[in-house]
């Protein structure tokens, strides 16, 4: 039993795919540039499962509040009793 990357084994794949375990070695072997190359093209990314992925637009928010919060704890406070 071959394991691919992500630990999955050939066969388990196979069975995923309702095809036979030589389908999947070959597809592994001979064709996983194209089948990279048809993912790119259909604007899908393959990341690691333990991997998290955010909105780029979320991601620049977070930005921006994190910068205000540190500007914000920078600002000198004001003693109006004087």
């Amino acid at each position: 039993m071959r394991k691919v990357h992500g630990g999955a084994s050939q066969e388990a794949i196979a069975a995923a795919m309702g095809v036979n375990p030589s389908t999947v070695s070959r597809l592994l072997s001979e064709h996983l540039d194209k089948l990279a190359l048809v993912m790119a093209h259909a604007g899908v990314k393959a990341v690691p499962v333990e991997a998290a992925c955010f909105d780029p637009e979320y991601v620049r928010a977070l930005q921006v509040l994190a910068g205000r919060a540190v500007i914000a704890q920078q600002l000198p406070t004001l003693d109006w009793e004087d």
